[in-house]
């Protein structure tokens, strides 16, 4: 058995036998301060020879910190390069814990990539359908909870939380009023720039602003105002119950008793039904000017 030490400063002991076999004694502080030197002569030595296993002997061990750990991640990355063995031995309760905070056994492990088996065609399509199945369970029973709960609201009309109603209301009528006016100004200004181009050719530029008209009452601007304040109340509302969701909030209001379709849905729905009511009404009456004007 071949018995060497280092400096003092390194404080170590390595023991070789003629199998292959080497056993590192540490001693003392294992820190900052002898960490490098540790590590370079460990390694100058095992480049040295071949070794089949590593054990290293923690048993007099009185400090370790990370970088104390370094030297012991080498030392193992050092011996699964060359396909070896390497175990801690006599480590104290003290220096384990240390070790497992660090995820010592984890460190210096070879991560390796496999590629994921593609699924065939009737695979995917087989998973495509049990997801539309589940999603429509869940749109059936939302339905139904939906009109449970506005039959329940017709019976019991104090029930509705009218002031959040109105507030819905108002946030999807008029504060869209904006958005949807400047998009049909938008929209109808493109329209008679590009329509007025074509009609000069014939010398029908005066009829670009019944063409505009026209077109915006009857068509363009009830499509308009429609998907812009469905997506942009839809929106709001998938994040508010989202957030709401994640905040376990719904969680709470179901613990308390109450019927979430109830107190959520249903005042949305209703302000935004009502919020558009007065939509046909004022197409008529845009579509009635635009035919006077073009008469």
């Amino acid at each position: 058995m071949k018995r060497s030490k280092g400096p003092k400063s390194c404080q170590y002991e390595v023991f070789e036998s003629k199998r292959g076999h080497l056993i590192v004694q540490f001693y003392g502080h294992m820190d900052s301060s002898n960490a490098a030197c540790m590590i370079q002569e460990i390694t100058s030595q095992l480049e040295r020879g071949h070794y089949i296993s590593m054990k290293v002997d923690l048993e007099k061990v009185t400090y370790l910190d990370d970088f104390g750990a370094l030297i012991l991640v080498e030392l193992k990355d050092r011996m699964i390069t060359s396909k070896g063995h390497f175990e801690i031995i006599n480590a104290s309760g003290r220096i384990q814990e240390v070790l497992s905070i660090l995820h010592f056994e984890s460190l210096g492990r070879r991560i390796t990539f496999t590629k994921p088996r593609k699924s065939g065609i009737f695979v995917r399509l087989g998973e495509a359908t049990l997801g539309l199945a589940s999603d429509l369970k869940y749109l059936i029973y939302f339905l139904g909870s939906v009109c449970m709960a506005m039959i329940y609201i017709v019976f019991h009309p104090g029930s509705l939380r009218t002031d959040d109603t109105f507030w819905y209301m108002q946030k999807t009528g008029v504060d869209a009023l904006p958005i949807v006016a400047l998009i049909s100004f938008l929209l109808g200004l493109i329209m008679a720039f590009m329509s007025s181009i074509q009609l000069k050719e014939f010398g029908a530029n005066i009829y670009v602003a019944s063409l505009v008209s026209l077109a915006m009452a009857r068509e363009l601007g009830p499509i308009m105002t429609a998907i812009i304040v469905a997506g942009r109340s839809g929106s709001a509302f998938a994040a508010e119950i989202g957030s709401m969701k994640v905040n376990e909030e719904i969680d709470a209001l179901f613990t308390m008793g109450f019927d979430t379709t109830r107190f959520l849905v249903v005042p949305k729905m209703i302000a935004k039904k009502l919020a558009g009511a007065n939509l046909p009404s004022m197409i008529k009456s845009f579509k009635k000017r635009a035919e006077s004007r073009a008469k």
